[in-house]
């Protein structure tokens, strides 16, 4: 009686463990098909690529490199918008005076092709064949780097070579057709000797 009792009692067991085993199982299968359904979709307000200390060089079809922009941080999105902080921005080609811009910030909506830069944004052009230097400092500058041309609402003072002008409604630098329009409440400082070219 009592063997039959026990053996009662361990076929009820065994039951129960192999319902248990069944259900875990059934969970476990469960979840892997729900992984395996699951795909990344990444958020347009978050960045796809991250990356610190990155220097990124532009090249024409024929391979000649055009210009070059390093950043102490930077980040890309899934629809080209990239952000960056503690920009320096670089023109190479060889047959023009080059131009350095740092700034704090650069936002940028088309993978690079127009740059929006921020905070103390200076730009620099060394004296070149008959250009004399260039220097000047805004809050805000555009780059339309198809052309190479740079505008800004906000006000700027520039340096040209020991002349001092200051305007209060900006500036367009065209640095292929070597021209720089100044806009509203212009005032400049021209040193007579510093107006000739260095030869």
């Amino acid at each position: 009686m009592n063997s039959l009792v026990f053996r009662e009692r361990l076929t009820a067991i065994a039951g129960i463990v192999l319902l248990s085993i069944l259900a875990v199982l059934s969970y476990i299968y469960s979840i892997e098909e729900q992984l395996a359904g699951l795909r990344y979709v990444p958020s347009e307000n978050s960045p796809d690529f991250r990356a610190q200390k990155i220097t990124l060089t532009d090249f024409s079809n024929d391979g000649t490199p055009k210009h070059r922009l390093a950043a102490q941080t930077f980040e890309h999105f899934t629809d080209n918008r990239i952000r960056a902080e503690g920009v320096r921005f670089l023109t190479l080609n060889p047959h023009m005076a080059p131009v350095r811009i740092q700034a704090d910030r650069v936002w940028s909506a088309d993978a690079l092709e127009t740059l929006e830069m921020s905070g103390h944004v200076v730009a620099n052009r060394k004296a070149y064949a008959n250009e004399l230097p260039l220097h000047f400092s805004t809050d805000y500058l555009r780059g339309y780097l198809d052309t190479y041309t740079f505008t800004t609402p906000a006000p700027v003072t520039m340096q040209w070579g020991a002349n001092t002008t200051e305007a209060d409604g900006g500036l367009r630098y065209d640095h292929v057709g070597h021209t720089i329009d100044l806009n509203g409440g212009v005032r400049s400082h021209f040193v007579p000797s510093a107006m000739k070219t260095p030869k």
